[in-house]
């Protein structure tokens, strides 16, 4: 599925979705890189 596909609306939503996931990854990233430092210090 291509956003030349979609229509306005779907493009946002499917963007949104997207940004979404890729923001998801880097919490997760973050937290089990802060995870691992706090193990360190404790």
């Amino acid at each position: 599925m291509t956003i030349a596909n979609l229509n306005g609306v779907e493009a946002q939503a499917w963007f949104a979705h997207l940004l979404a996931c890729v923001a998801d990854v880097s919490v997760r990233k973050l937290i089990s890189c802060f995870g691992r430092t706090g193990n360190r210090l404790n």
